[in-house]
């Protein structure tokens, strides 16, 4: 497809296609967010895997960041426009789409790279699903032991653990946004699944319970490592269980799929919060102000 052509169909993202020459994107700050905490992230010759990659950004910063594997999901088909921006970008990763999550895991067996990955990037899609859980998890199980994950999303700062269900529209807008987790839900969940939160960073006002956008950058460990070392609810054997059956997470697939991945830990600008509780340590922290260029992809942009 020709430049001008693409240039006139609906764009997600605000992307650069020759010099001067932009998409009429949409420009969501929250893209701000996961590139703040990916730029934490040494990604040269690692795997990565960007889930509902739209018009696949992240993907594009990632090789250019030196990934050596990346893949980008999506459950709509982009191709034509895949097709141009790797050709524009002059980078090439595995492309997957137009298929439901769940029929994801087998397609990546079926790759010659497997499911496991060393970085698993999770934006933007969390409040569109009606199954957040089960979703999350299947999305986790493919990320290696030691391994990082970065989900970003839409939350709202509370300290009980819940999903606020989006009913009339009336909570995050009318479009197909479903359940709004609490802080409180993401750092219990994520840590039940496994997911050890290591940084955090948000935009918007957290002194009411009106959404946010919040970012957080998790360890992959080989247990569910809950906050309260007395929570055995966490713990209990028939998460394995269901967790599997229901969202092809396997705890022993992970313990043969192990592998460190470097980030760096100095950063004032974000929430560190190894060992702390979400909800508590963003009541502290204040938001991050983003840049207008972190809403774009440039021709000469970098993470």
């Amino acid at each position: 497809m020709e430049i001008n052509s693409l240039l006139a169909s609906k764009w997600y993202y605000t992307i650069e296609m020759k010099n001067g020459v932009f998409t009429e994107g949409l420009k969501h700050r929250n893209l701000a967010l996961t590139r703040k905490l990916l730029r934490n992230i040494i990604v040269q010759n690692r795997t990565c895997i960007d889930i509902g990659t739209q018009e696949a950004v992240v993907p594009i910063l990632l090789k250019k960041g030196g990934a050596q594997r990346v893949v980008g999901y999506d459950r709509y088909d982009l191709s034509d426009k895949i097709k141009a921006l790797t050709e524009i970008y002059q980078v090439d990763f595995e492309y997957m789409a137009g298929m439901q999550l769940s029929a994801l895991p087998k397609k990546l067996d079926g790759s010659k790279g497997g499911r496991f990955f060393d970085l698993v990037v999770f934006s933007g899609v969390l409040y569109h699903m009606v199954n957040p859980l089960g979703l999350m998890a299947l999305v986790r199980g493919l990320c290696k032991t030691g391994g990082l994950f970065l989900i970003e999303t839409a939350a709202i700062q509370n300290s009980k653990e819940m999903l606020v269900f989006n009913a009339r529209g009336e909570i995050y807008g009318s479009s197909s946004n479903y359940f709004i987790p609490t802080t409180a839900w993401l750092d219990y969940t994520l840590r039940m699944l496994g997911l050890m939160p290591l940084q955090a960073i948000y935009l918007g006002e957290i002194k009411n319970e009106n959404p946010i956008r919040l970012a957080i950058l998790c360890r992959s460990q080989n247990a569910p490592c809950p906050l309260n070392q007395n929570d055995t609810w966490a713990l209990e054997s028939f998460h394995t269980y269901m967790f599997d059956t229901e969202s092809q997470f396997n705890w022993d697939d992970l313990a043969e799929n192990q592998e460190q991945l470097d980030y760096h830990p100095y950063d004032e600008s974000v929430l560190q919060l190894k060992n702390k509780s979400l909800y508590v340590e963003l009541q502290k922290h204040p938001r991050y102000i983003a840049s207008s260029d972190e809403t774009l992809l440039k021709l000469d942009s970098t993470m």
